[in-house]
């Protein structure tokens, strides 16, 4: 009888743990295994002197964050974090290079473009000009590539430029005729079944379908079409994108939960998971009302970015999106800073190689090595022979070899140990007029050792 007992109990509980099987766990059975790309969402909007004196992104309010140098080394920026190479210049190659040398050590795949248009209102044409040197950069590094497109860039070309509405449409056309010439047959631009993958956060404009249709007239073949959050009925694919509660408590909204947005998305064929690490507009709600209120994702000692890269995995996307790279303004960043080093890139790059299976070849450590080729490529008493070193160095981390690498290290004789070193510039005068400034990459070379090493770093 005991034996019986055994097996009608182990019937038993297979069945109440089916009848308790959770939405998301039905979403993991739905959607078939893949190995995801990894790409980071990358806003390619920053200007800075000398190449740009528009500095919008870095100020806000230009009032509150002149860029001017602060006590203690840093300038003025409107964010809460500092990047490690000081606040850059979006087309500058220096930071290119060092940008893709993260990349390619971490094990990240490529990077989504946000993505504004052509021209046509406030800064959307230094945007699509920084982006088409940061993809000739990042193609040199064989990393892929797509492009988010704002469609919100149509109301501003009405409010700010004086559009008329009724050719929204046929600018919006323009853009896309744009990047079929210029970007879509790109070996390096995502596809999917040999269709350009085309993000869009929304759609906020153009919400029928028969608009993008239009718009979609002259690209062949016509994009993969990946919504925010499967803001339209219509669409071929989604993307997910977390934001934080309105009532402040750094909770992630329910979209981002096992029963939420995956479970809701089973049916698509492509899909595009997030995974973040923390979100905090403070800074600009404070001095430029942006937002009717703060907006937070606590960061959770890491747990948050842990969590989402797991229920990411679990759900068998094409790709996982790291949100982002570089938005300081709403702090949700993974390129290193001052407040967290390596930590964020460091578990990405864990991630890739226990989570996915992939051997990446450089250490964790290695992460540290971009900021001092930086340094120098930007250090004006660096002898030529040195910054050939570093262009070497840069080339074996382009192609992936390891040994190379090494070996050239050594030769330029280049220290670095995983702590968080960055690059301090000298002081600025007239930062904001014409000609004020000095030039890109010209830097001294005091640098701040930071008693913290990346690895044990806490908020």
């Amino acid at each position: 009888m005991k034996r019986h007992i055994g097996k009608y109990t182990n019937l038993m509980l297979v069945l109440l743990t089916i009848g308790f099987l959770t939405a998301s766990d039905t979403a993991f059975a739905a959607r078939p295994a893949v190995k995801p790309l990894i790409m980071a969402h990358y806003m390619p909007w920053y200007q800075y002197p000398p190449l740009n004196n528009i500095f919008n992104h870095w100020t806000q309010n230009p009032k509150m964050f002149d860029l001017s140098r602060k006590p203690d080394g840093k300038v003025n920026i409107a964010s809460y974090f500092y990047p490690l190479t000081g606040p850059y210049d979006s087309s500058d190659d220096a930071v290119l290079e060092y940008q893709a040398a993260l990349f390619k050590i971490a094990g990240i795949d490529g990077v989504i473009f946000d993505w504004y248009g052509t021209s046509g209102a406030l800064d959307y044409g230094p945007i699509n000009k920084a982006t088409v040197k940061a993809v000739s950069v990042f193609k040199k590094a064989e990393l892929k590539f797509a492009i988010c497109y704002e469609d919100q860039t149509a109301s501003n070309r009405i409010k700010y430029a004086g559009l008329d509405p009724s050719q929204a449409v046929s600018e919006a056309k323009k853009d896309f005729d744009w990047l079929q010439q210029n970007f879509f047959n790109d070996q390096y631009y995502l596809k999917h079944n040999g269709r350009p993958v085309v993000l869009c956060f929304g759609p906020q404009y153009f919400e029928e379908k028969n608009q993008w249709n239009t718009i979609f007239t002259s690209v062949k073949p016509k994009p993969l079409f990946v919504t925010e959050n499967g803001e339209a009925s219509w669409e071929d694919a989604v993307f997910s994108w977390a934001w934080p509660n309105p009532d402040g408590s750094g909770v992630l909204e329910k979209n981002w939960t096992e029963n939420g947005f995956y479970a809701k998305h089973t049916d698509k064929n492509y899909l595009i998971a997030s995974a973040y690490s923390m979100f905090d507009d403070g800074i600009i709600v404070e001095t430029d009302g942006y937002s009717k209120k703060r907006r937070l994702i606590d960061y959770d000692g890491g747990k948050t970015l842990e969590w989402t890269l797991d229920m990411a995995r679990k759900n068998n996307p094409q790709v996982i999106q790291l949100v982002t790279w570089n938005d300081y303004g709403e702090g949700n960043i993974f390129e290193p800073t001052i407040e967290y080093g390596y930590r964020d890139i460091i578990v990405v790059k864990n991630f890739i190689e226990n989570s996915l299976s992939i051997d990446l070849k450089f250490t964790d450590i290695d992460l540290s090595a971009p900021i001092e080729l930086y340094r120098i490529a930007g250090d004006p008493a660096a002898d030529t022979a040195l910054k050939n070193k570093v262009k070497e160095i840069y080339a074996a981390i382009f192609t992936g070899d390891k040994s190379t690498f090494d070996i050239k290290i050594a030769e330029a004789d280049i220290h670095y140990d995983g702590s968080v070193k960055p690059v301090y510039e000298p002081e600025r005068e007239n930062v904001g007029g014409s000609g004020g400034g000095c030039a890109t990459g010209a830097f001294d070379m005091v640098v701040l050792a930071i008693a913290v090493v990346f690895i044990s770093a806490k908020r």
